[in-house]
């Protein structure tokens, strides 16, 4: 297909930034599609009716400015049914950019040699899905959060050569931060209500000289002035790493968001929190644990439940469909055939239950065994039970209980099974996570 007709130079202009986007959905639930399927307008429907309510997607700018031009071309053809598709659907859309052209940067996730060619491509990409009637994509696919980069305090460069996924800011965090300052004003003067993201970091607590990524990244991106030029902070976070982000009564993803909160803090910072690559997987080969696909689905109302008792806005579950040919755990909610996992089924019910939850304060439910939260949620009020050791039991306040098995399966309990008339409802739980929804919000 030819090149779309030239985009004028963009002047550098800077505004400081300022948050007027519209209120974020009010599910968390995202997902990414895996590299290999990801422009497959089937798959991102089958995702969608598993719950999901944001998609992170790729979008490579070496695929719409393969050649540089003097004024620049720009073909986004291989994005406008994408989008368009995506929001047809209502998917929130996170975009990550990510591939510099090898004529902007010696790698595709890296620093570029010309910002002002960033700049260029950003608010071009931008005007583009702003939806604002000018110069937009046919149907007008709207793009409102942007991504600068996938794990961009990665400092490995066997890592950053390997392909377009990888970021490389690692021990370059004042050069992160100067691209964020170029880059965000524009995106901001193309579309006031873009939400600009920070590239989700992986941030990984390993204490090994083998570690890829830069722990003191973000502290020098913040110190270098960045933090004034992104709306959203955003990390990465898996279960492996759980022991290194534990805190007392915050455990899991919860510890990490705390972490956060703190680091952000320390320089005069609160920013809403994204996680953008969360999950488990069903099977794996060594170095990874061994896993089954029972403790994968197991973890998805975990995950949920612990990230918006902690205040995330978003989560997205990497990935939605395993990969063959890589050394990489089976991370997928539905196979490599396409075919369904138990974790796709707890996903669609964590979406039915949890959607449009807003977290009790406290959220977490002190004294309780194991691990309970609650939520309020139309009208009701949605609990989320589970522990590793013996059955717990929750006296709930209320005539009548639905208890829901992660999985789906619903059983009612009223007050008097126990054989007492007192309004309270005696709930048991176990290591199968439980939804608890009582009748009516006391």
């Amino acid at each position: 297909m030819a090149p779309a007709a030239a985009q004028p130079v963009i002047a550098s202009i800077f505004l400081p930034v300022a948050h007027s986007g519209p209120p974020e959905p009010a599910s968390p639930l995202g997902i990414q599609l895996s590299e290999l399927r990801f422009r497959d307008p089937a798959l991102l429907a089958d995702a969608r009716a598993a719950g999901v309510a944001w998609w992170r997607t790729f979008m490579f700018w070496d695929e719409v400015e393969p050649v540089r031009t003097e004024p620049p071309t720009y073909d986004f053809s291989h994005y406008d049914a994408l989008l368009g598709n995506a929001r047809r659907l209502g998917i929130e859309i996170v975009a990550e950019i990510q591939g510099n052209p090898r004529w902007a940067a010696p790698y595709p996730g890296g620093p570029v040699d010309d910002l002002e060619a960033l700049a260029e491509f950003m608010a071009a990409a931008v005007e583009r899905y702003d939806g604002d009637g000018w110069r937009d994509a046919p149907d007008r696919p709207v793009v409102r959060h942007w991504e600068m980069y996938n794990e961009p305090d990665n400092r490995s460069t066997a890592l950053a050569a390997q392909g377009r996924g990888w970021g490389f800011w690692g021990d370059r965090g004042a050069e992160y931060a100067r691209m964020l300052q170029r880059v965000t004003p524009v995106i901001k003067l193309a579309d006031p209500n873009a939400v600009v993201v920070f590239g989700g970091v992986a941030w990984e607590e390993v204490a090994s000289e083998g570690n890829p990524f830069d722990m003191g990244f973000t502290d020098d991106v913040l110190a270098a002035g960045g933090g004034r030029f992104f709306d959203v902070y955003n990390f990465h976070y898996y279960p492996l790493f759980a022991s290194a982000w534990a805190r007392p009564g915050l455990v899991d993803v919860a510890g990490k968001v705390a972490a956060a909160r703190e680091k952000l803090a320390a320089h005069g910072l609160d920013k809403p929190i994204f996680v953008t690559e969360a999950g488990s997987w069903s099977g794996a080969e060594p170095p990874y644990p061994p896993a089954t696909p029972r403790a994968q689905a197991r973890y998805v109302p975990q995950l949920y439940a612990r990230a918006m008792a902690a205040g995330v806005a978003m989560v997205v579950w990497f990935q939605y469909d395993d990969v063959r040919g890589v050394r990489d755990p089976d991370r997928g909610l539905v196979d490599y055939d396409l075919r369904p996992k138990p974790a796709r089924r707890a996903f669609l019910e964590a979406s039915r239950r949890l959607a449009g939850g807003e977290r009790e304060r406290p959220s977490r439910q002190p004294g309780a065994a194991g691990e309970v939260y609650w939520f309020r949620r139309r009208g009701q009020r949605v609990g989320v039970a589970w522990t590793d050791g013996p059955i717990g039991r929750l006296r709930v306040a209320a005539a009548s209980v639905e208890r829901v098995h992660y999985l789906g399966d619903s059983l009612t309990l009223r007050d008097a099974d126990d054989g007492r008339l007192d309004g309270v409802v005696e709930v048991p739980y176990g290591a199968d996570p439980v939804y608890i929804i009582t009748a009516s919000a006391p």
